[in-house]
Formats: C-alpha cells, structure tokens, sequence
C-alpha cells in the first residue's frame, strides 16, 4: 500500500496535499491517507527498510490481525500526537509517512521478538533490539534537534506511535509468548539430543511456566519414552485438565494404555466415552466396569449393553437385573427395552 501510493503520487503530484495531514486544515481522511503518503524516494526507503527488516518475521509470530491493529492504531496514535505537538506551531508541515505506523510495530515486536535476528540487507543483519535502539536514537535526535519550522514536531508522532506498541506489547503478554516460544525451541533442540536433554528443558521452562500444555506434552513425551509410566501418568492428568474434552480423548488412550486409567474420575470417563469412537468408548466403560465399588460402574454396564459382544452383554443384563435391580440406570434400560 506505501508502494501503490508512492507510485500514484508520482503521477498525481496534487495527490500529496490531498492526501498530507495538514493540522492547520484539518480534512476527516488524512489521519488515515496520510499514513502512505511519503515525501520523497529517501523517506519512503527509510520506513520501508525498517519495515521489510520486522515485519515479516513479526507477522508470522503472530496473528495478522493483531498485527495490523499494532500498524493501524500506532500510526493513528502518531498522527493525534502530532496534532498535539503541531497545533499551537504556526511553521507545522504537513505530516505524511508511515514512521509513527512502523514504530509501534517495531516496538511491540520488540518485546515480542527481542532477541531474533533479521536481515537489513544482503550479508548485513543485526538483532531486533539493536535495530530498535538505532530507529529511537533517530527519532529522539531528529525531535530535539530539528527546528520547529524544519518539521521536527513529526518525530513526536513517530515516538508516540513507538509508545503505543510498548503499550499493546504488554496489553497482549507478548514478552511472555516470546519466552515460551523460545522456551519450546529450546526443548525441541535438546530433543534431537536426548530424551534427558529434553526432560531437563521442559522441567526448567515449566518451573517458569507451570500451564504450558506444550511443554506438558513434551515432558509426558519425554517420559513415555523413558518408560516411566508412573511419572508419565500424573502429567497426563494435568495436562487433560487444561484441554477440551474432545481433545482430551487421545490423553485418555494413553493413560488406559499404561492401565491408569483410574486416575480419571469415572464421572469424566462415562462423559468421554459418550464422544470417543466405538473402540476407545469401549475401554473406557471396560475400566469402570474393572472397579466394583465404582458409583458409576451400572451406567457403564448400561452403555455396554449396546456395544456388544453378544455373550458379555448376556452376562452384564443378568449383573445389573441380579446386583442393581432398582438403580435408575437399570430402570432407564427397561424403559429401553435393553432389559
């Protein structure tokens, strides 16, 4: 969109002060428009070198949509603080350029990707922090140093516009997604190691982020493959806890894998077998039928009775009309003609 506006202003020169946000003669869509206005070849490089160095990797660490509202709202923010800074100026240039909308993006990514290495050109990179301690030395001296009648009220915009990224970074946890994305990596490359090297790095990024299903997973993972079905099996529960239950469901066919069945409650186990598939629905009933005194041990002899084979449904009619005769489960399976 910069491109596509740098391209029609060249050819429509009138374009730019339609376009431009003028504070003395205010129009209702220059706040937006002037956002990919720029005022020469040099400016429009500027932002966009900035641009091309963050936003690619930021977009794709994040949802589109919240990138753009960091683009949109910190460029518009720029623009009201500009207006601040430009109303009483009676030297206040237009503003035009898209700095205050690649400031809050390079702020919130910031803290969101502060140690990621990007490209500014061929064979030259640098980290996301050290190119956004360049861009605000920049700013900080173009703001102080220029005089007013020189434009330099613009620079208020651009740092504004940096104000409200810092500000959405935190609004969002972004420093904490980046800590837990890294922490994932860090896990997956001691993976490709050993299963050691990976239970030790999911253990410290759980000390620091006890809910992270992920790392849950991994540590089950790492533990599964280290046949340690007891200390498997706890983290297999904590970690059904944080999902829905449909996705709780292969959880489930592990924990029955390694006959632990009975650390899921049988109530949430009559529940899943409503919504697992015919096989897994099976074992789950089986294991509530395994325990005696299991309150919920007649439903589950009940929803067996449709599941076949025909000689165990024989037995279980015969157990639940013998042993639970006035269970209200048994009466809902006369009622059904199951009995």
């Amino acid at each position: 969109m910069n491109l596509a506006v740098a391209y029609l202003v060249a050819f429509w020169p009138a374009g730019f002060e339609v376009l431009a946000f003028d504070p003395k003669a205010v129009r209702p869509w220059t706040p937006f428009t002037s956002l990919f206005v720029h005022e020469s070849l040099w400016h429009l490089l500027g932002n966009m070198v900035f641009l091309a160095a963050v936003g690619p990797a930021a977009e794709m660490a994040a949802r589109a949509s919240r990138f753009l509202t960091v683009y949109f709202v910190g460029g518009l923010t720029g623009v009201a603080v500009f207006w601040g800074f430009a109303s009483g100026n009676p030297h206040a240039a237009a503003l035009v350029g898209a700095s205050g909308c690649v400031a809050a993006c390079i702020a919130y990514y910031t803290a969101r990707l502060v140690h990621l290495h990007v490209h500014l050109a061929p064979k030259i990179g640098a980290s996301v922090l050290a190119v956004t301690i360049l861009w605000v030395v920049l700013q900080g001296v173009g703001a102080f140093l220029t005089p007013p009648s020189g434009g330099g009220t613009a620079y208020f915009s651009h740092l504004g516009g940096f104000l409200v990224g810092l500000l959405l970074s935190f609004l969002w946890k972004a420093p904490a997604d980046a800590d837990r994305q890294l922490g994932h990596a860090v896990i997956d490359r001691m993976g490709s190691h050993s299963v050691a090297g990976k239970l030790a790095a999911t253990d410290l990024h759980l000390g620091d982020h006890p809910d992270d299903v992920k790392a849950l997973f991994r540590k089950a993972e790492a533990l599964a493959e280290m046949n340690d079905h007891e200390a498997e099996a706890p983290i297999l529960v904590q970690l059904a806890a944080k999902l829905p239950r449909a996705d709780r469901l292969p959880v489930y066919s592990r924990l029955l894998d390694i006959r632990k069945a009975e650390l899921i409650p049988s109530l949430e186990r009559t529940m899943a077998a409503e919504e697992a598939d015919a096989p897994l629905a099976r074992r789950l009933l089986l294991s509530i039928v395994g325990q005696d005194e299991d309150a919920r041990r007649p439903d589950a002899l009940v929803a067996l009775l449709s599941m076949g084979p025909e000689d165990e449904v024989a037995l279980w009619r015969q157990e639940l009309a013998s042993r639970y005769p006035l269970h209200p489960a048994v009466e809902v399976a006369r009622a059904r003609g199951l009995l």
